[in-house]
């Protein structure tokens, strides 16, 4: 998903216009589903000890962003890492 929206050098309104999308789904799920919330978190290999943080000090509006940038930002994360190996393994691909 965030590989068609963004490209690797993220600018401030990109950035801000994901956070907005993922923060309207983590609002959703926080009323409808909290469990399938940090389900999802959990597979997307949150941080656990950032995550029980935003839990135990934030409320409201507030957690919603912090959880929602937790999201973000380890998507981001995701995908610097796939094109960093990704490259390696080109790179591999042509000495061979």
């Amino acid at each position: 998903m965030f590989d068609d929206i963004i490209n690797h050098s993220t600018d401030d309104s990109q950035y801000d216009q994901l956070l907005e999308m993922i923060s309207g789904r983590v609002t959703e799920l926080l009323g409808e589903d909290p469990g399938l919330l940090f389900s999802y978190m959990y597979r997307l290999d949150i941080d656990e000890q950032k995550l029980k943080h935003v839990v135990q000090h934030y409320n409201g509006q507030a957690q919603i962003t912090a959880l929602s940038e937790l999201i973000l930002k380890r998507q981001l994360l995701r995908l610097e890492l796939r094109k960093k190996y990704s490259a390696k393994d080109d790179d591999s691909d042509r000495k061979a």
